[in-house]
């Protein structure tokens, strides 16, 4: 097979596998009903929600140096073997809580984990001179497979499914397009170390570098898990029709899908700082117009999908920095570390959930979100100045 066809279409499985893996951000979607079929509350179940992006940045760690350690493949089908038994344990003991937020929010959540960096890194090992862009690329599956998933399950829902029934679909349909894909992940010859790579994290936590990145993540992050977590519920709060109110997931999906293949070419251009700066000043303005003009069918979207490209970009920027400050060969290890930022954020839609529970109302989870994004990206400002040209 010549060489750029085979790179074309890793590139492509890439592609598909994270398709398989971008489920949990359509999330949203299942709040309904679950709520009427099951008295789940907001705060129920935006615990799910918030356990499932935990339980993804605490052991992207872990899965991460076994990435590096073993390459694609063997993760790849452990990915598929933990979304098969998620999915499972879903359709068939949904009903019961605890089963619920296990099975959602800790078995698929790993088996999403598993597989996440092995088409990022492959994508970038195919394409070295283009990692800001295939990195980009590769990740936009991940955003864009809750776009299909939440049409497909508000299709279904009309249809008369029961909600538990739509994950015996799911059990059919994603655990063997991730296998198929995963066992497809061909890494160029050479490119995948026999042993652990060393990683000197003693100084990689005393940069400033790593830690601007840090905080970057932890702004985006917080602010579109507020509005991702809630995004079907909050449209009908603005007074949006039901469609508008689906219509949401499918704009921030598609926004946060687009967005990382946008983000990665202009980090190619710009480079990382003022990448990072620019993405902050999506989430301000679209966290500012949902706070003054909500209610505005066109303007709500715009401001969701704002917040979405902020939050994109730290899939495509932060990579392909990592990769270029530390080494290809590390990123499994170091990213990471970076991602836990979001795991320290799964904290924002429980406090969402909790608040909408006392007030009943997405104002103050919003304020609360504009907050955190300010402060942060002023906060990051600096810390970027401080690494100059280092970043």
């Amino acid at each position: 097979m010549p060489s750029y066809v085979r790179r074309v279409s890793v590139l492509l499985f890439c592609l598909l596998m994270q398709i398989g893996l971008g489920t949990n951000q359509a999330w949203s979607v299942f709040v309904k009903p679950l709520h009427d079929a099951y008295g789940y509350s907001a705060a129920d179940l935006q615990k799910v929600f918030a356990l499932s992006t935990f339980v993804f940045c605490a052991t992207l760690i872990i899965w991460g140096r076994l990435h590096d350690r073993y390459g694609p493949r063997v993760l790849g089908v452990c990915s598929a073997i933990l979304l098969a038994v998620g999915y499972l344990l879903t359709w068939k003991l949904g009903q019961h809580y605890g089963v619920l937020l296990v099975s959602v929010g800790v078995i698929t959540s790993l088996g999403i984990t598993a597989g996440y960096v092995c088409p990022l890194a492959t994508a970038m090992k195919w394409f070295p001179t283009h990692k800001g862009l295939v990195a980009g690329l590769a990740m936009a599956g991940f955003a864009g497979g809750p776009t299909i998933l939440s049409n497909v399950v508000q299709w279904l829902l009309h249809s008369g499914w029961p909600v538990l029934e739509i994950f015996h679909l799911m059990l059919c349909v994603y655990p063997p397009l991730v296998l198929v894909c995963a066992l497809n992940l061909i890494t160029p010859e050479g490119s995948h170390a026999v042993t652990r790579p060393k990683v000197e994290y003693r100084a990689i936590f005393s940069d400033i570098r790593f830690w601007t990145l840090f905080v970057a993540m932890l702004v985006g992050s917080f602010c579109f898990l507020i509005v991702m977590g809630s995004a079907k519920p909050l449209a009908t709060f603005f007074g949006l029709p039901e469609l508008a109110a689906v219509q949401a997931i499918s704009v921030l999906a598609a926004s946060n899908a687009l967005a990382r293949v946008f983000w990665g070419g202009l980090l190619d251009r710009l480079g990382t700082k003022r990448s990072i700066f620019l993405a902050q000043l999506c989430a301000v303005a679209g966290l500012t117009l949902l706070l003054t003009a909500g209610s505005v069918g066109p303007v709500f979207f715009v401001a969701v999908a704002g917040v979405a490209f902020c939050y994109a970009s730290s899939f495509a920027v932060f990579p392909a920095t990592v990769a270029r400050l530390y080494g290809l060969s590390v990123l499994g290890s170091i990213y990471p570390f970076i991602m836990m930022a979001q795991g320290i954020s799964s904290i924002a839609p429980i406090i969402n959930g909790t608040l909408v529970d006392r007030t009943h109302s997405y104002i103050p989870g919003l304020v609360l979100a504009l907050a955190v994004t300010v402060v942060g990206a002023i906060a990051c400002t600096l810390m970027a100045r401080r690494a100059g040209d280092r970043l």
